[in-house]
């Protein structure tokens, strides 16, 4: 099986922010590529590891206004490792228009051979 070179690429840094000696608590959030991102967070379970993480790279998208997509993670003992893309969100205007949840479609025309049944009406 042949893999891609982004996603060897992606692999080796995944494994280099995980595995690396010294390596702290948590990693800095690293580009990969241009738009694609990636950290590491160590925690006392692989769980909380993963919470940590994924709330760390949700927080570094919002911070800059942008959306937030998982692309690849890894979850070791006690290692969590995401890859992620922030991708541009636009805003939803408020105040433009009637409540979407007011508006109510018209009802069709009832057909001519539709009588409701006993306790629908």
């Amino acid at each position: 099986m042949r893999r891609s070179p982004l996603v060897i690429r992606l692999l080796a840094a995944l494994a280099l922010l995980t595995l690396a000696p010294g390596c702290a608590r948590t990693s800095e959030v690293v580009e990969l590529e241009s738009g694609l991102f990636a950290l590491s967070q160590r925690a006392p379970s692989a769980a909380s590891a993963a919470r940590l993480g994924v709330e760390r790279a949700r927080r570094w998208c919002a911070d800059r206004n942008l959306g937030f997509e998982p692309i690849r993670t890894e979850i070791g003992q006690p290692d969590y490792s995401i890859a992620f893309r922030c991708p541009w969100q636009p805003e939803v205007p408020t105040g433009t228009g009637p409540d979407p949840i007011t508006v109510t479609p018209p009802l069709p025309a009832a057909s001519p051979g539709f009588r409701p049944g006993p306790g629908l009406l």
